[in-house]
């Protein structure tokens, strides 16, 4: 099975200055977040996969953007539409990155904010409005499950949403993390059977969001890739990770590979 390698989730890195390292540690993809190219270039788009093809590595996937002023379910009109635009940008700049797949954040609406039938009729003209562009420039969206404190953390509300709009071009990110801290990754992934697009792997001790290398936390990955696989999931595991104290980013992709008991 293939890894990919998540690049700056939370800030600007110049991955094309890193390609030749990340090729190094064992990966020949990376996912890149919004914050990591220029989609609003066409040019500058193309000229960074032509940087990073020359080192051997390719773009699998783009994270859209996310945070409270790119919150596409936000309850401020304006703020919502702007970031609407800004994912129609970022999804742009995908396709020029040679990008299959988008990971999408389902907002960043709490429990509390408002009444969930309304956060669940945003959600859906959302993902009608993204899917509907996804078909245009031939992309893959992928719909990821989020922590507790958020409105539409349980993976059945995702499910009966993706299963509505019912198009092949919309499916779903399994973040193992996420997942955990919700309640089981068997759970999360039994939900989302037959539509998993894309994998984000990390390990948490349950509470929280920690990030860390699998084995260092406390899901249990005996038999995950089995599972996985048994979904008629054939993409890569993306690395959503950084390398713990001691140990050197060549050494992650092999531990990594023993946790999961893959080769």
């Amino acid at each position: 099975m293939d890894f990919c390698a998540a690049v700056s989730p939370l800030h600007w890195v110049p991955v094309p200055d890193h390609a030749a390292a990340i090729v190094r540690c064992g990966f020949a993809c990376v996912e890149v977040t919004y914050l990591s190219f220029p989609h609003w270039d066409a040019d500058r788009c193309a000229e960074m996969r032509e940087r990073l093809a020359a080192d051997g590595l390719t773009v699998n996937s783009v994270h859209l953007p996310f945070g409270s002023e790119l919150n596409v379910l936000n309850t401020d009109p304006v703020v919502r539409l702007h970031a609407l635009e800004a994912h129609r940008s970022v999804m742009r700049g995908s396709v020029g990155l040679g990008a299959d797949i988008v990971v999408l954040h389902p907002g960043r609406e709490y429990r509390s904010e408002r009444p969930l039938s309304d956060i669940l009729a945003a959600c859906r003209e959302v993902l009608r409005t993204i899917t509907d562009l996804a078909v245009d420039l031939d992309l893959q969206v992928a719909l990821e499950n989020v922590l507790p404190a958020h409105a539409l953390s349980p993976a059945e509300l995702l499910r009966e949403m993706v299963d509505e709009i019912d198009d092949p071009h919309l499916g779903f990110c399994l973040d193992t993390g996420h997942a955990h801290v919700v309640g089981s990754v068997e759970a999360v992934l039994d939900a989302f059977a037959g539509r998993v697009k894309h994998v984000h792997i990390h390990d948490n001790h349950g509470a929280a969001d920690e990030h860390l290398l699998p084995s260092l936390g406390s899901i249990q990955w005996d038999g995950f890739v089995d599972r996985l696989l048994a979904t008629g999931y054939t993409g890569p595991l993306t690395l959503e990770c950084y390398p713990p104290a001691g140990i050197a980013p060549e050494e992650m992709l092999p531990l990594v590979r023993g946790a999961l008991n893959v080769r």
